[in-house]
């Protein structure tokens, strides 16, 4: 098989079995297209005959139109462009001129400028009626168009409401959002406020001049005023555990937690005011910076002995803590300091002593005292004492548990 290449340009060589010749290309070329003689082609709107090579007639003249280049018009033919800005804007008048000189071609001419009004154009002067009591003009000055609105003559009695784009006749009225408007006459109205309308789960309610509550909304006690509009009026606070609205200044607690019911101005709410501990041993509540002591016991037969702990409420982060501040031994409910030794009972010459030896431990020490004060050891005799009011002689004592046991031979001659 042999290869054939075709090269397509002015002079074309075709290649024949690897031979070049020559090419008939007659025609006209324009544009980068290519016609043969005895064709018609059309650039910018004109159209052309091929008659030799590159030799073409013009036969049709025409204009593009400078706003659709896809659209031609004849020699000759006017037409209108609009440009909108709303419901305004202006209108162009466009002809397709042919010069007298054949050798220009067509183009074209600007001629008048209009006023467009809701997709009408208007010439220079022209008036229309744009709301039963109003006419609009056009005004051409040069390029520039503008508009003036005067009343109509004779008008008496319409009013156009643009909201719902409704003419009324002088002393209709009719209410729309919450307003009563009356047609005055002449293009204009009065309004006057009847309602409030206030949104509610997802629905517009409205409510009439004067004091109202929302329902299911919150506690407050609204005012709708014809001058003013909707505000809050008397308001109180939602109490979220009774269900019951509570006036400004009542307070509830939540836990330790206190809230009071505060005005706010437009709205009432229940607001945080202060905070505190819980004492479970006590079941009651300690403000912050707040000491006290909390006493245990040990178990039988130690039930006398124990601890004392002295406990404080604090606040850090928000967040309300017990902290214990130091431990103290305990006996029969009496708290004494580490490392201390303090009395017990003195009439009976007894101390104790807090110790810790890997928990606090509390050490009880007595001695027997006589009828005359006077302390002496355990197991000691000779001295006096009085037993269910009778003076003895040669008493003695002992220790058993944490209580000092008196005993006497004789009572005292």
């Amino acid at each position: 098989m042999k290869l054939a290449l075709l090269i397509a340009a002015l002079g074309v060589l075709q290649l024949v079995s690897g031979t070049p010749v020559k090419r008939d290309c007659s025609g006209c070329d324009d544009n980068g297209s290519h016609y043969e003689v005895g064709k018609y082609y059309v650039k910018n709107c004109n159209t052309y005959e091929c008659v030799a090579d590159n030799v073409s007639n013009l036969t049709i003249r025409a204009c593009e139109d400078p706003g659709d280049s896809s659209v031609c018009h004849d020699v000759g033919a006017t037409w209108l462009s609009e440009t909108a800005q709303g419901d305004f804007g202006y209108c162009v008048k466009h002809t397709c001129y042919q010069p007298t000189n054949l050798n220009i071609l067509p183009y074209v001419q600007f001629s008048d400028l209009e006023c467009r009004y809701k997709g009408v154009c208007m010439t220079d002067g022209d008036s229309v009626d744009i709301s039963g009591c109003k006419t609009l003009t056009c005004n051409v000055f040069g390029n520039v168009v503008n508009y003036t609105t005067t009343d109509t003559p004779d008008c008496v009695g319409q009013c156009v409401f643009s909201a719902t784009n409704t003419t009324y006749n002088a002393g209709d009225s009719w209410v729309y959002n919450c307003y009563r408007y009356t047609c005055t006459g002449a293009g204009t109205f009065t309004s006057q406020r009847e309602c409030c309308s206030v949104s509610s789960n997802g629905q517009v309610v409205d409510y009439p001049i004067g004091t109202f509550q929302i329902e299911g909304l919150d506690c407050n006690e609204y005012i709708c005023d014809a001058e003013n509009g909707f505000s809050a009026g008397a308001v109180s606070c939602l109490n979220s555990d009774t269900g019951r609205c509570d006036p400004v200044g009542t307070v509830k607690m939540d836990g330790c937690f206190k809230y009071e019911c505060k005005n706010f101005t437009s709205y009432a709410s229940y607001t945080f005011v202060s905070g505190g501990c819980y004492d479970s041993a006590a079941s009651k509540c300690r403000d912050v910076g707040e000491t006290w002591i909390a006493k245990t016991s040990n178990t039988a037969p130690y039930e006398d002995t124990g601890y004392c702990y002295n406990k404080t409420c604090s606040l850090s982060d928000n967040t309300y803590t017990v902290t214990i501040v130091n431990v103290q031994c305990s006996l029969n409910g009496n708290c004494y300091d580490l490392g201390k030794t303090q009395e017990y009972k003195p009439e009976e010459c007894s101390s104790v002593t807090c110790k810790d030896e890997g928990g606090l431990i509390t050490s009880f020490s007595a001695l027997c005292q006589d009828s005359d004060g006077n302390c002496h050891p355990y197991g000691s005799y000779g001295w006096p004492y009085v037993v269910n009011g009778t003076l003895c002689t040669n008493c003695t004592c002992n220790l058993i548990g944490n209580t000092v046991m008196y005993s006497c031979e004789y009572p005292a001659s």
